[in-house]
């Protein structure tokens, strides 16, 4: 998918901030804008007033943008993913005619945005503790409307739901209307990817009703709907625009559980496909990798989102566990049938394309 955003948030920053001052003066403007990376303030435990004047005092630290309060920040330890802040960065800009705009990704899990001491954004509501804040999770673009020659740019953050708090992601600073195009041409782009793995889906599902009913077709059309739930769940967030009344919790519940799902799908797809005849061999690590998946999404229903976030980094494993197996399976069975690879491959690919002639 073509994202312009998420090219400009890739993108490595021509300059980074120092001591919460970002100088851009005497850079030109590119397609993939600005940057808003490296060394902000941030005031720990504490809402700071939007004002020029809150940028000093003894509670400010510096703090690495992308990165959360709860990583690394320069000479210091990392803060309790749990908690609440402020974020100060004055960014230097040559005077310039026309207007611009700013894209905001991701902020874990509420925030607001004020610019030159006025609100000019805000996801969720963020509070000092968790019955105070309304978590969201989705990305913004918006367009300033007027350009100073200095952005005093203040972001109070909340976290109560996440095991992540703060600026994971860098705001980009882009020329014109430029954010605004490209954030709906992503929206635009995620509802096209999901169109099309619906499409797939139902074609592998009308494939399966309507011939000798294959179980790997199933699978197959399983993981194409996972996968179009993924383009509106992840990223722009799609799903949220549709339904903007939709919960944080269930959002993020749906993330995680299509996340879980999708590499239980493909394995079962490819142990039914490629490994019909050595059914048993395969089956015992099968059925502990889906055991694992079904505890794993029953963490996700029945914990809150704060408590599942942290099994990410198995759920993670799970997916590399089931591709590991995949892999063995796949080399095994290339050995046992005494064939080489491009043996394989092409009966394989005669056996699928049989599967969808019939």
């Amino acid at each position: 998918m073509l994202a312009l955003t998420g090219a400009a948030c890739k993108q490595t920053p021509v300059r980074t901030a120092q001591n919460g001052v970002l100088d851009l003066r005497g850079q030109k403007w590119t397609l993939q804008g600005f940057l808003l990376a490296g060394e902000w303030l941030f005031a720990p435990q504490h809402f700071s007033s939007p004002e020029r004047e809150s940028f000093s005092g003894e509670n400010i630290r510096p703090m690495l943008v992308p990165g959360g309060w709860n990583g690394r920040t320069p000479g210091q330890s990392g803060l309790p993913a749990d908690g609440y802040g402020t974020y100060f960065l004055r960014v230097l800009l040559e005077p310039a005619a026309r207007p611009v705009s700013l894209y905001l990704p991701n902020v874990h899990s509420a925030y607001r945005l004020h610019i030159n001491g006025k609100l000019v954004a805000g996801v969720g509501q963020p509070g000092k503790n968790a019955a105070e804040s309304v978590p969201q999770l989705f990305p913004l673009a918006i367009e300033l409307p007027d350009t100073p020659a200095e952005l005093f740019v203040v972001v109070q953050v909340s976290n109560f739901h996440h095991r992540n708090g703060g600026l994971w992601k860098a705001p980009v600073l882009m020329e014109g209307r430029a954010a605004l195009t490209g954030w709906r041409i992503d929206l635009a782009a995620s509802w096209g990817e999901f169109g099309l793995y619906v499409g797939m889906a139902l074609l592998f599902l009308a494939l399966y009703l309507s011939m000798r009913r294959q179980p790997e077709l199933i699978y197959f059309s399983l993981l194409c709907l996972l996968t179009a739930l993924r383009a509106v769940l992840t990223g722009q967030r799609s799903l949220v625009y549709l339904f903007p009344d939709l919960p944080f919790h269930v959002n993020y519940a749906l993330e995680y559980i299509t996340f879980i799902a999708t590499p239980s799908a493909m394995a079962g797809m490819f142990y039914f496909h490629f490994f019909a005849q050595r059914k048993l061999l395969f089956f015992i690590p099968l059925c502990l990798l889906q055991a694992i998946s079904a505890l794993l999404l029953a963490v996700v229903l029945f914990t809150p989102a704060r408590t599942y976030t942290e099994i990410f980094p198995l759920a993670t494993t799970l997916m590399f566990a089931n591709a590991g197996e995949l892999a063995l399976a796949r080399q095994f069975s290339e050995r046992s049938a005494g064939m080489d690879a491009g043996d394989w491959y092409r009966l394989e690919s005669e056996r699928l394309l049989g599967v969808l002639d019939n």
